[in-house]
């Protein structure tokens, strides 16, 4: 216990009761023996009644310290702040196991990879957009091809073929009808099958560059 006992303090009645029991013990552990504490306690027992200051003692600003708890009177019987700090119970700070960090490694690691997993097919998926410009470009190279005739002529260029069968192993960036290039769609690639016999099949494949997107057409044309 620590107590401070000065002549300036206005101790209340209830505190110098507890501290006169205490005398005893003070005196017989005070270290400094020449102090008398009962005359240091009815001097601030005066000064609390009649407001006279008291001569100061050599144990007057000195503290005792006591193993049991700690305790200060210097403002009547109310605890310290240190005082009451002291007696609060502490928080440990408690930091993760080993255990637990691998725990959390295995948790992040099998996120990570199934997060990846999701995402790499969604990557690679089709372009809605690319779709549906392929499919309109394979129906616009086939209906081309089904105007003409079942055997043409292949001489000149792809705007003087008559025949189906001149568009047999094309492959080219898409093309007008009279074979000029589009260069809004320089992305794409157009080939053209035809197989022999009667009917002729007949196989137009579009596909993108950035590979997330194709369409392919067929269709049969007779002899007619």
């Amino acid at each position: 216990m620590t107590i401070t006992i000065s002549s300036s303090n206005r101790l209340k009645p209830a505190a110098l009761t507890s501290v006169r029991r205490m005398l005893p013990e003070l005196a017989m552990e005070c270290p400094f023996q020449q102090c008398d504490w009962t005359s240091i306690l009815q001097g601030a027992s005066q000064r609390n009644a009649t407001g006279v200051q008291t001569p100061r003692s050599c144990c007057s600003l000195r503290a005792f310290r006591h193993e049991s708890c700690m305790f200060r009177m210097d403002k009547g019987d109310r605890p310290s702040i240190q005082a009451r700090a002291m007696k609060m119970p502490q928080r440990k700070t408690r930091g993760f196991t080993l255990l637990e960090f691998i725990v959390a490694l295995v948790i992040l690691g099998l996120g990570s990879a199934l997060l990846v997993s999701f995402l790499t097919p969604v990557g690679r998926s089709a372009d809605p957009m690319i779709q549906a410009q392929a499919r309109a470009i394979a129906t616009a190279y086939m209906d081309e091809i089904l105007l003409r005739s079942f055997v043409g002529d292949c001489s000149g260029g792809r705007g003087n073929w008559s025949g189906i069968q001149c568009y047999a192993g094309l492959s080219e960036p898409p093309h007008d009808q009279f074979g000029n290039a589009i260069g809004a769609l320089d992305d794409y690639q157009v080939e053209v099958a035809i197989g022999g016999g009667t009917p002729a099949t007949i196989q137009i494949q579009v596909r993108h560059d950035s590979g997330r997107g194709g369409f392919t057409l067929v269709s049969q044309r007779s002899d007619y």
